[in-house]
């Protein structure tokens, strides 16, 4: 948030003003993936032994969970009492998550109530963005990108996890979500005057 406020304070437009913080933050990444190494990470996602298959095989059962129950999925919050009968990995073993908060919800809530869920968050995403680049929102820009980038890593952390079912993530979740949504109807009012609508 921090840098991409500076970058909005550099005068340039919209565009060229949010291109250089995304550079430094991008290349911070890349850093840092540098000093930690990917091992670390193909091992965290890709199974560490023989017998720990990883994620991809919890995420093609999920799928075929999905398949079973299509429509109206098994309850919300049923995940690990409907996976045992589609588990093929890890055999033995309790697995309370898909490791992927879109699969996990399809799988419980359906392929349509998934869709209604997500398809919320996704439009009040790029609302997010389109309004960061609009060029009358320069007080709320810092703001706009500051959640436009916090929903940007939990969206993306959510493929391969299920950070949204730890209370903590959610929390955030929702309170960026909020300060999206507050500071996009502000700036949509805002503009709305100044057309005179």
């Amino acid at each position: 948030l921090l840098v991409m406020s500076l970058g909005m304070s550099w005068g340039a437009s919209p565009r060229m003003s949010a291109a250089g913080p995304l550079a430094v933050v991008l290349a911070g990444a890349a850093l840092f993936s540098l000093w930690v190494g990917v091992d670390p990470v193909l091992a965290r996602f890709g199974g560490q032994t023989v017998a720990d298959p990883g994620r991809p095989p919890i995420w093609a059962d999920t799928g075929r969970l999905i398949r079973e129950h299509p429509w109206l999925g098994t309850g919300w919050g049923t995940f690990p009492l409907a996976y045992p009968a589609v588990q093929t990995a890890h055999l033995g073993r309790r697995v309370s998550h898909a490791h992927n908060d879109y699969l996990e919800h399809a799988a419980e809530l359906g392929v349509p109530g998934a869709l209604l869920l997500w398809s919320g968050i996704v439009y009040l995403f790029i609302r997010t963005v389109r309004a960061g680049l609009q060029p009358g929102a320069r007080r709320e820009r810092p703001w706009l990108w500051g959640c436009a980038a916090s929903l940007t890593a939990i969206l993306l952390h959510s493929l391969t996890d299920f950070n949204l079912y730890l209370p903590a993530n959610a929390l955030v979740f929702c309170l960026v979500l909020g300060m999206a949504y507050a500071l996009t109807r502000d700036s949509a009012e805002g503009l709305e005057l100044e057309v005179g609508v």
